[in-house]
């Protein structure tokens, strides 16, 4: 599965901490979202953000944190 963070990570001490934890458990993380991508990341459904909306343009699953 690859995933792609955007904003704040509010239950991780860092951005590094959440890849290393989604890589330890065999995932990918990406900088950014393609037709690969599997789930983005984010704590702000609501943001205009590139990255929301091609997430929103290629229905990836949302993980809100």
């Amino acid at each position: 599965l690859t995933f792609v963070i955007t904003g704040d990570v509010h239950h991780w001490p860092n951005r590094a901490a959440l890849k290393a934890y989604i890589e330890g458990a065999g995932g990918k993380v990406a900088g950014s979202v393609s037709k690969a991508t599997s789930f983005l990341i984010n704590n702000d459904v609501t943001s205009t953000s590139g990255k929301n909306r091609k997430a929103q343009e290629r229905a990836v699953w949302w993980i809100v944190l």
